[in-house]
């Protein structure tokens, strides 16, 4: 079963798929969830910014509100890109078994 996918650097899904390409997924997936805590991170500083006693202009707020935002979705196409580095690698531990 072919896997479409939109990054042309995944490796494919075939039999013949070398084992040393589990590795990179299995990195992939390391790399996101770090990028996950790091966009965390970034959301509970901007929490703290629109919650705390800094002079803010109703400008600025606007911005972190909107980069709030961002960061939140961000972490949530992380969470999708896991999963389906999950499925993918499910799948190739599957044809290779």
């Amino acid at each position: 079963n072919p896997v479409m996918a939109m990054d042309p650097n995944l490796p494919g899904t075939s039999e013949n798929q070398p084992p040393q390409q589990n590795l990179t997924i299995e990195e992939n997936i390391i790399n996101l969830k770090q990028k996950i805590y790091d966009n965390a991170k970034k959301i509970t500083k901007i929490n703290k910014i629109l919650r705390g006693s800094f002079n803010i202009t109703d400008d600025q707020k606007e911005i972190l509100l909107k980069l709030q935002e961002n960061s939140k979705q961000l972490v949530n196409n992380q969470k999708e890109q896991i999963k389906a580095y999950q499925i993918l690698l499910k799948n190739l531990n599957d044809d290779n078994n």
